[in-house]
């Protein structure tokens, strides 16, 4: 193990007792009850406030190449993805968070899997990245692994277009209505950071899908951050609680990160749920432990000005003060040592149907 990922584990052993007893409560309950510790209510942004969808805004433009209908709202370009409860913008800058994010997750974990699938990426499988965004992880491991097929899938087409690897492809897709692979296909599905995508009650039909495209013995695994970030700044912990509040009039639960290994036991055709979380440092740190932190300072950091306009329009801040706010957040994260948890799920799909 290297210096800095023993640092890591130094640093997440450390948090282990405060988390147990700060989060024990967290994990247990449903998020109506975390949001209520947390004095967190729809009057955090605005009362009766609703979040908005991409139809609420006017001033839609085609992108007459690709055919994409996109809308610029308080200097963000939102695509017509057809996910109404997406909260992120789909331009460049929203694109570069993600490879960074990509980046900070690799490091956290040491690799790009955790399931059991080493000798079979050698040897040759066929691999499913759902919600895969810019491809990065999709085409850093055809890269990795050219014996083995990688396909990528997204709402939104901001994948690339053109120039790929041989072994690995990008198609539109939506898991909600239906992923367009036949049962059994993948001997491996993985899919990263979409809490924000689908509202509690849909994620037993997301798993069942990415289940349903698995091969018998093959894997699911699913990697989401909580977006609690813990030893808050004011600052941070004000926008934290109107993200949250935010997130609920969408029906999206903040604390499925941290029981989504629930939900893969839940599913019959799953068997073997494991579970690994880390926690990381926020802009803090030596020299190389830093590392890591000035990575996820820069994803939080750039996640901030993503929600901004949702964030806006929903009542929650005003234009100018938003800016203002998230200046003083980020020197908040070094000042309070704040620090974030990453959790890892997989699950096996059995050789033979469970009955």
């Amino acid at each position: 193990m290297g210096l800095v990922h023993s640092r890591i584990y130094r640093f997440h052993n450390d948090q282990r007792q405060k988390r147990e007893r700060s989060e024990a409560k967290l994990r247990r309950t449903k998020s109506e009850n975390i949001l209520r510790e947390l004095s967190v209510t729809d009057a955090a942004i605005g009362g009766d406030a609703r979040f908005p969808s991409f139809n609420d805004v006017g001033g839609a433009t085609v992108d007459t190449t690709t055919g994409t209908v996109h809308k610029s709202i308080i200097g963000r370009e939102f695509k017509a993805h057809g996910n109404p409860k997406y909260m992120l913008p789909g331009d460049d800058e929203e694109l570069d968070r993600l490879l960074i994010q990509h980046y900070a997750v690799r490091f956290m974990f040491q690799g790009n899997f955790r399931a059991n699938i080493q000798d079979g990426l050698d040897r040759g499988i066929k691999v499913l990245d759902v919600g895969c965004g810019p491809g990065s992880w999709t085409l850093e491991m055809a890269t990795d692994y050219p014996n083995s097929l990688f396909i990528g899938t997204d709402l939104a087409d901001v994948y690339p277009s053109a120039i790929t690897p041989r072994n690995c492809e990008f198609v539109k897709a939506n898991t909600i209505t239906g992923l367009p692979f036949q049962d059994n296909t993948f001997d491996y599905v993985y899919q990263r950071c979409m809490l924000l995508s689908f509202p509690e009650k849909e994620w037993p039909g997301v798993i069942k899908e990415l289940t349903r495209v698995t091969k018998p013995g093959g894997f699911i695994e699913i990697v989401e951050c909580d977006l609690l970030i813990h030893d808050a700044g004011p600052l941070t912990a004000e926008w934290n609680e109107k993200l949250f509040s935010a997130m609920r009039t969408r029906g999206i639960d903040f604390t499925l990160a941290q029981r989504m290994h629930g939900l893969l036991k839940a599913e019959k055709n799953l068997t073997t749920p494991k579970k690994l979380y880390y926690s990381a440092p926020m802009d803090w740190g030596d020299a190389e432990f830093g590392r890591l932190g000035e990575l996820l300072r820069q994803n939080i950091e750039m996640a901030f000005r993503s929600l901004k306009p949702m964030l806006v329009l929903a009542g929650a801040y005003e234009d100018t003060e938003y800016d203002d706010m998230t200046n003083k957040a980020m020197k908040e994260f070094r000042e309070y040592r704040s620090w974030v948890n990453f959790f890892a799920h997989w699950a096996q799909k059995p050789l033979k149907p469970q009955q």
